[in-house]
């Protein structure tokens, strides 16, 4: 991966308009020289990695934003390094998850979950198609057995391990509200983040290649291939 320049985050955020979340992640980190195909095939965790490292190339290492506490209504302003939520990532092997219960000892193969599987169950309830992509194999007492018959039990366990195998993939925040005390925990999706971070990035952009090219009768490849500083430099004359 290389940091993405300008013209290829702002073709990034282009194709992104029209794209799902899942989808535009992939766009977002297309823009650094890895092939989508590659992206999609990446546990989640690592693919939220990536966009991590990007954002902080992008904008820079501490992110700052505004939330309200559940209880009271009360905005809550937030600030914390880009490193303070990095945890680890699931390799690419799936896990073994064994459950016991009343009805037999069960035995799954889970692999951490890849933006494929997102796209792939996009119009089907999320959370049973997800998990029957996840499951690799599943046997009990030795011998195999269907997902689709498994008890609830052994089901929702796996739920629950296949969240905890991939944590960079499920960040939470730790809040408090200063003006009523009460804590909560609140879920961070940095790919949502980053795209409206991304997003307002490009409409200021596309204002000073208008306000530029209007001035000077620039192609906008030959403003986006100027420096930031360069822009704000010809941009102050402009105004001047």
């Amino acid at each position: 991966m290389h940091t993405s320049g300008d013209a290829a985050l702002l073709a990034a955020w282009e194709a992104g308009r029209s794209q799902s979340p899942p989808a535009r992640a992939l766009s977002l980190l297309a823009s650094t020289g890895v092939e989508t195909a590659t992206l999609a095939n990446w546990p989640l965790g690592r693919r939220d990695s990536a966009l991590l490292d990007l954002r902080a190339a992008r904008f820079g290492p501490r992110i700052t934003g505004l939330t309200h506490c559940p209880a009271c209504g009360d905005r809550l302003e937030l600030d914390f390094a880009v490193d303070d939520i990095r945890t680890a990532c699931a390799g690419d092997d799936a896990e073994e998850c064994i459950v016991e219960t009343d009805e037999g000892r069960f035995r799954l193969a889970l692999r951490p979950l890849r933006t494929a599987d997102l796209l792939a169950v996009a119009a089907q309830p999320q959370e049973a198609a997800l998990l029957a992509r996840a499951v690799v194999r599943v046997d009990s007492d030795g011998e195999p057995h269907a997902l689709a018959t498994l008890p609830p039990a052994v089901v929702a366990a796996a739920a629950s391990r296949l969240a905890a195998l991939d944590p960079q993939a499920d960040v939470r925040l730790a809040l408090r509200c200063a003006a009523c005390a009460h804590e909560w925990t609140a879920p961070f999706d940095v790919g949502a983040f980053l795209w409206e971070e991304v997003d307002a990035w490009a409409r200021r952009l596309l204002v000073e290649v208008h306000l530029l090219a209007s001035a000077y009768g620039w192609r906008e490849a030959d403003i986006l291939a100027l420096s930031a500083a360069r822009r704000r430099a010809y941009l102050e004359l402009v105004m001047a």
